[in-house]
């Protein structure tokens, strides 16, 4: 509800602002499969915008607006916008025949790479037809800024019900807009706040260098790599691209109890076999493109840092592993061990540093310095002079364990497209839902032209999990 103040952006959501830029928009967006059969009625455009105009007094995100201050010399803030237009956000398409899953992809792709318009809330609504079976789709695109992974399930859920009709009286909408502050008032707001800059730079530089070297003994004394940024071998996906990149999307799916199948057996989390089998793929992938490294690829593992009474929390509260991902081991038994040492020893060194990191890492820089840091990064070529900070990014979300249903319909999939940046070319989204756990691969279309392989060889690596379990057991 507007109360008459701005709402200050955190130090995590300020970066997602920063480095948003027409080449790697900092967008994600939620592809959800639906099966209109269970819907108490015909499942239409207009009816699908009813049911989302009903929801939005529990979605507070999609009414604010970004408001910047000048010169970048503070975070910009959040404002509840006074020309909020739900139609201005609501698009209908439809795929072209045979209206199959990559088509679909395909699409999800194309949505994806195009910006959102900054001067209005920062997220689209398309509802899709023309899939075959008879099933739609519907895809909310929406900027990292606005929300992180958790952040877009929970508020994601409150559009779902347990049942195609439920028992539930939609909420009273008390929403009020606020006018938007001048520039004038932005800069005058800001200045107070931008006189401590210096002192809180350098309260985020001893952290940063604090939690570094308690971090760097924790995995000096580790049996395993710990893992690190920058550390990682090059591989095609961390090339640069040329002109403006374009987006791939693909998705698999394993049933939850083949995961807690092989967790059980190898003494793993749910992350670490989901990080087993993206490097079972990843062998697979770049084994076949004669490009598979000796040594094993870093990859950025984003965790959710929210308490247990942090509900309603959308904004970003996220630290950031980087374990080790054993692509060049050719057994599924040695990488998945590999990567529990890996992930063991990274979650030491995590905690060891004791601050979170990334955040204290840019809470260095003013959000018009980190401006500038990505201009020269990205324009000037600086980018392509350094090793990639990670080789890729997965990160993994607890969704609903049983199903649910949107305006009626059963919600078959979900299956989340992220945003990539130069030299990081590929992103993969785990979700658990139902049963599942669902990933969905977005990558550099120019550099990995071939994504569905990717998905297919999380497939065919649960298979041989599964095969590696059996053979453990008989031994």
């Amino acid at each position: 509800m507007g109360d008459g103040r701005v709402k200050d952006l955190s130090a995590l959501d300020t970066l997602f602002v920063s480095t948003d830029t027409r080449r790697y928009p900092m967008h994600g967006l939620g592809l959800m499969i639906l099966d209109p059969s269970t819907a108490p009625g015909p499942l239409t455009y207009e009816r699908m915008k009813r049911h989302f105009r009903a929801r939005l007094p529990q979605l507070p995100p999609m009414r604010r607006r970004l408001a910047r201050v000048p010169l970048g010399i503070d975070r910009p803030v959040w404002v509840e916008d006074p020309g909020f237009d739900l139609d201005a956000h609501f698009h209908h398409v439809a795929v072209p025949p045979p209206g199959d899953d990559r088509e679909l992809a395909t699409l999800v792709a194309d949505i994806g790479n195009n910006p959102l318009d900054d001067t209005r809330p920062l997220w689209e609504y398309w509802f899709v037809e023309g899939l075959a079976g008879g099933r739609v789709a519907v895809l909310i695109k929406m900027h990292h800024a606005c929300i992180d992974g958790m952040g877009g399930i929970e508020m994601v859920q409150h559009l779902f019900d347990l049942a195609p009709t439920p028992e539930r009286e939609e909420p009273v909408d008390t929403w009020e807009p606020e006018t938007i502050p001048s520039q004038a008032q932005m800069l005058a707001r800001a200045l107070p706040t931008a006189a401590l800059w210096p002192f809180r730079a350098a309260r985020s530089s001893l952290k940063l260098g604090s939690g570094l070297v308690r971090g760097r003994r924790a995995r000096a004394t580790s049996s395993a790599d710990a893992g690190k940024a920058f550390s990682g071998p090059k591989v095609s996906f961390n090339e640069i691209v040329p002109g403006r990149p374009h987006k791939a999307f693909a998705w698999a799916s394993v049933s939850m109890e083949d995961v807690k199948t092989i967790r059980v057996a190898f003494d793993a989390k749910v992350n670490d076999v989901a990080l087993a089998l993206c490097a079972g793929s990843l062998h697979q992938y770049l084994e076949a493109r004669d490009e598979l490294p000796a040594e094993p690829l870093t990859v950025a593992n984003p965790i959710n840092i929210r308490e247990s009474d942090e509900n309603g929390v959308y904004e970003n509260k996220v630290a950031m592993m980087a374990p080790r991902l054993p692509t060049q081991l050719g057994d599924p038994a040695e990488r998945i061990r590999a990567v529990v040492a890996s992930t063991t020893d990274t979650k030491t060194a995590s905690r060891a540093s004791g601050t979170n990191l990334l955040e204290d890492f840019f809470g260095i820089m003013s959000p018009g310095m980190v401006d500038v840091a990505m201009q020269v990064y990205t324009t000037i070529g600086v980018a392509g002079m350094l090793p990639a900070p990670y080789n890729l990014c997965i990160t993994n979300l607890i969704g609903p364990p049983i199903p649910l249903h949107f305006a009626g319909a059963r919600l078959e999939g979900f299956y989340i497209e992220m945003m990539l940046l130069d030299t990081i070319g590929l992103v993969i989204a785990l979700m658990s839902y139902a049963g599942r756990l669902q990933f969905g691969i977005t990558a550099t279309r120019e550099l990995t032209p071939h994504v569905w392989s990717i998905a297919e060889g999380i497939e065919e690596e649960m298979g041989l999990l599964l095969e590696a379990v059996g053979t453990q057991a008989a031994g």
